[in-house]
Parts: C-alpha cells; structure tokens; sequence
C-alpha cells in the first residue's frame, strides 16, 4: 500500500498524463531530457566553431604558368580565412581563367590535433599552348594550320 501511494507521487511530479505510464522511471527521465528544439536552441549559442586559416598553398601539375600566378587566379592568400566551400569557389575561378583543361582543389589538415590549420593542394593540367609549330586541338587547329 504504501509502495503504490509512492508511485502515484511519482507521477504527479512528472507532469499530468491522463493514462499510467508502464514505468514510473521512464516517465521521470523523459520530463527531465529537454526537447529538440530547447536542445538545439541551448546549441545555437555557443561559440562558433574555430576560425580555419589557410597556412599553405601546394600547387602541382602547372609547368608554363608560374605558382604565384596560379595562386593569384585562384583568389586565395596563406593567412587568410577558410570558407566552407574554399574548394569548389577555388576550382571554378581556376576553371574559368581557361588556362586549364584539369582542376582539381584538395584541402588539408595540417595535423590531427591543429584542426583551424588548412593546407590546399591545387592540382591542374593546362592547356597545351598554341603555336604555328603545335597548333591548338580542336577548331582553332583548323584556323592555324589553313
């Protein structure tokens, strides 16, 4: 008798509920766990994530256009800050420079435990140069050679 009068407190103190619940635990442990949206309210003000900051930049693969001018077209300079998308932003301004028939942008951590330290490795394969020797491939070989 006095065990159940315990339980029916127990319920009481864990929030009104019109059916018994089969575990008076349970019921206690799920009036005590916040919610999603509490939880994720509690998380949206928290500090952001550590700044990442761009330590190296490796480019391979280029051998008539200098590094420094690969660096410059791809708009990126070591100390600055790392956007999320850094890759993709990086590959379509290379892309779009038409020196390149290749590109491809790998960033990197500079070690395990120094995760706001990134490294990119560009990779690109560009295009052969035209001359009246080695004409270009494709519709401007015609023009050259004609």
């Amino acid at each position: 008798m006095v065990r159940a009068g315990r339980r029916r407190a127990l319920f009481a103190t864990a929030g009104p509920s019109s059916a018994a619940p089969a575990c008076a635990g349970a019921q206690l442990h799920l009036a005590a766990t916040p919610d999603a949206a509490t939880a994720a309210a509690h998380h949206s003000h928290q500090a952001p994530d550590p700044l990442e900051l761009l330590v190296e930049i490796r480019v391979q693969g280029n051998y008539a256009t200098p590094d420094q001018d690969v660096i410059r077209i791809a708009g990126v300079t070591v100390g600055g800050p790392v956007p999320p998308d850094v890759v993709a932003e990086v590959e379509a301004r290379l892309r779009a420079s038409g020196r390149f028939d290749e590109v491809e942008v790998r960033k990197r951590y500079r070690s395990l435990t120094a995760l706001d330290e990134v490294a990119l490795i560009v990779i690109v394969r560009e295009r052969p140069a035209a001359t009246a020797e080695a004409p270009a491939p494709g519709p401007l070989k015609r023009t050259l050679a004609g």
